[in-house]
């Protein structure tokens, strides 16, 4: 959901540690005041995508979400319900697609429910992809909508973000809904790792 500047100040629970920044049509980025002062130090996600934009020379941001049924027909699997070939054929289908766009865009955002719906095969395809992704020079969004509270929340926010996280993602999309408690995980680890939400 993109915001309004004149709704951002409603958002209290967020107002007082974080800056809210849009980017791209339909996503959010909440940088924390940490952030804005790594931003002066150039390592943060804002000052890569600032660059990734200018050397691209574009703020389009290429969602990858594969679906089985709308994949060409070259790529589906034979057989229905072949968790390993579907996920094969997503990950051919998304490495294809940045191989298409690197040249015109700095940045891509695997909806990770596409892969995580294949189960494991699907999850080591969503890590190929992003590991296409980074060689090919493109910032990661990981779009995977996490949001939790506590240590879940913290094991979510290292999973996903920066460059020595598991999967090594420059942002993660997460969801507001449980508030401050919810995104104060993130954040954090955004400070340490320069990554975005």
């Amino acid at each position: 959901m993109l915001w309004p500047r004149h709704a951002w100040p409603r958002c209290d629970h967020l107002a007082r540690r974080s800056t809210v920044a849009a980017f791209a049509p339909f996503t959010l980025i909440f940088l924390s005041a940490q952030h804005l002062m790594n931003i002066k130090q150039g390592f943060n996600f804002g000052d890569r995508l600032d660059e990734a934009i200018a050397r691209s020379g574009s703020v389009v941001c290429v969602g990858l979400d594969p679906r089985l049924e709308q994949l060409p027909p070259a790529l589906r699997p034979e057989r229905a319900g072949d968790w390993q070939s579907t996920a094969l054929a997503y990950e051919r289908f998304c490495t294809e697609v940045i191989d298409a766009v690197k040249a015109h865009v700095g940045v891509v955002k695997p909806q990770a429910a596409f892969f995580e719906e294949l189960g494991p095969h699907g999850m080591v395809a969503l890590g190929r992809v992003v590991d296409h992704a980074v060689d090919s020079g493109l910032l990661v969004i990981m779009d995977g909508k996490r949001n939790d509270i506590g240590s879940t929340a913290q094991a979510y926010a290292k999973a996903y973000l920066g460059e020595s996280s598991p999967w090594g993602c420059d942002a993660l999309t997460v969801s507001p809904y449980l508030g401050r408690d919810g995104i104060e995980p993130f954040l954090e680890q955004c400070d340490e790792t320069g990554a975005g939400i």
